[in-house]
């Protein structure tokens, strides 16, 4: 090699490649490299700060119950609460997006209730339901029965009996969860369903609902008469002409027991005393009832023997039941009594003014007579002769009255 050329590598900046160097160097570099790594995750770790050193927790919990707090700014809807609640009622397109914060809620279901339209009170319980946390639209129900009662309805109609029980219990109304459900059962259980079907959803209801001692005394013991109703009616509906009984109302079931079984012994079954005695029926109901169903099969003779009693004496006939005698003649005259069962009955009547009007509206021809006879009112019979079918038998009898020279007559 020449000098020249020893002169060049000698002198120049430009150093051989150098494995072990090299080797030095980039492990130099990666240790930079992961010192500089190390420093950044440790400055992200010091970055996280609780959040508790910047927001209270009362701020944290008004955000997190989307409520406005004074930390940020209350963003007011654009259309006003009034003209929302008018479209509503017209059945016009609305919107309610814009209504975010819980106090624009609550003032739309305060305007709703106001205008007293029940979709539009309806309609903002949903939205209410829908976009607030279950416990703050709950707690603002709570102060607004009108709008909880038509929440109820929806839920009732809608069978969604989880919901229903939900809202009465936390608006303070637990004691009629009970009574509701077994409307919606009861009005719910379609006549294709057995009564056996019934009978258990309303035993389930009970074991539920009514031995915890919650709901109200009336309604439990009203729920346990229903359910032994249905059980009476599972029992009698082997005998004959009780197959009828079965899914029927209290009174239906008496009517049917009056008619085939009037005077059965209490101990029997069937008998209307052993059902009017396990349902807790008055003596005044038992006798309407009884009343109804003798005077349309006409039975009257039975329905003197029932009400019309000797006294103690024997010799006065005396209103053998609590009902009123007023409303035994109307019903006995709706029913075409004849007149001889009528008279029995007028007569017991205390009123003679009021008595007179109610025999003169059902042709009760024979009191109306004999009540001028014992007005010593001649002319008054007179009169009233010519309100009589003549040669009838009625005809006759004030015949016999005017030519009687017995009474002494005022006119």
């Amino acid at each position: 090699m020449s000098k020249l050329e020893d002169d060049y590598w000698n002198a120049s900046d430009t150093k051989p490649f150098n494995f072990e160097e090299e080797s030095l160097n980039d492990f130099s570099t990666k240790n930079e490299e992961k010192s500089v790594s190390d420093n950044f995750t440790e400055g992200l770790h010091r970055s996280f700060i609780p959040i508790n050193s910047i927001l209270t927790q009362q701020c944290l919990n008004k955000i997190l119950d989307d409520e406005p707090t004074e930390i940020g700014v209350d963003i007011k809807p654009k259309v006003p609460i009034s003209q929302t609640i008018k479209k509503l009622i017209l059945g016009e397109p609305y919107t309610l997006d814009t209504y975010r914060s819980s106090q624009n809620k609550i003032d739309l279901l305060d305007a709703a209730i106001s205008s007293g339209d029940g979709n539009a009170i309806l309609a903002i319980v949903l939205f209410l339901v829908k976009t607030l946390k279950k416990s703050l639209a709950y707690k603002v129900l709570s102060t607004k029965p009108a709008a909880v009662e038509h929440y109820v309805n929806y839920l009732s109609v809608r069978l969604n009996t989880s919901e229903l029980t939900d809202i009465l219990t936390m608006t303070g109304h637990s004691a009629n969860v009970g009574i509701k459900l077994f409307k919606i059962i009861v009005d719910n259980t379609s006549h294709s369903e057995s009564t056996n079907t019934l009978l258990r959803k309303l035993q389930t209801l009970y074991s539920n609902h009514y031995r915890s001692g919650i709901s109200d005394e009336k309604d439990s013991e009203l729920l346990k008469s229903y359910i032994a109703l249905l059980e009476w009616q599972l029992s009698v509906q082997k005998y004959a002409n009780m197959s009828g009984v079965l899914g029927q109302p209290l009174n239906k079931c008496l009517s049917i027991c009056c008619q085939h079984y009037w005077g059965e012994p209490e101990e029997h079954l069937h008998s209307p005393m052993k059902l009017t005695k396990a349902q807790n029926v008055s003596e005044r109901q038992l006798h309407w009832i009884f009343l109804d169903v003798k005077s349309a099969n006409e039975s009257w003779e039975e329905i003197l023997k029932m009400f019309i009693k000797n006294n103690w004496f024997g010799n006065k006939k005396v209103l053998g039941t609590s009902l009123n005698v007023e409303n035994i003649i109307v019903k006995l005259g709706e029913r075409q009594a004849p007149p001889y069962i009528l008279e029995n009955f007028l007569s017991l009547m205390e009123d003679s003014e009021r008595s007179l009007s109610l025999a003169t509206r059902y042709k009760c021809h024979r009191y109306i007579i004999e009540f001028y006879v014992s007005q010593k009112d001649r002319a008054s019979l007179l009169n009233y002769k010519s309100k009589i079918t003549p040669q009838s038998e009625d005809y006759f009898f004030l015949e016999k009255v005017l030519c009687s020279t017995v009474t002494k007559w005022k006119t």
